[in-house]
């Protein structure tokens, strides 16, 4: 019963979503470059993966083999954006921003746009 509540609620969300506005649908930007945090046991390392918008999340994915990985999670309300180039730096305010390039300007003008439309249409 509850997963057809939201469902439901998750539809009527996409209904009301205007243009521009990645909330119920993903936006994704393949062949983006980063670089991973590092662990313990290993340092920085430059990736190339996703960055999808949706769910009011910015989500970034490498790729090893065929498994997905998560690497960063952002809360769109609680993160900044600054775009330069074909490049956004990313990050929750108050932490260190994580840098992101895109394939072309083209790809990362459209990613800024729907991440700052998203953005607005969530706090109003």
């Amino acid at each position: 019963r509850q997963a057809q509540e939201l469902a439901l609620q998750h539809k009527e969300q996409a209904d009301t979503e205007p243009p521009g506005v990645y909330f119920s649908k993903p936006l994704m930007m393949s062949e983006v470059k980063f670089t991973s945090k590092g662990s313990l046991l290993g340092g920085k390392k430059q990736r190339i993966g996703t960055l999808t918008l949706e769910a009011g999340a910015v989500v970034s994915k490498r790729y090893d083999g065929s498994n997905a990985v998560l690497v960063y999670s952002f809360n769109v309300d609680k993160s900044e954006i600054s775009v330069s180039g074909q490049s956004i730096d990313l990050g929750h305010v108050g932490e260190k921003a994580r840098n992101f390039t895109f394939r072309s300007k083209q790809d990362c003008d459209a990613f800024a746009a729907a991440f700052a439309a998203t953005k607005a249409w969530q706090q109003s």
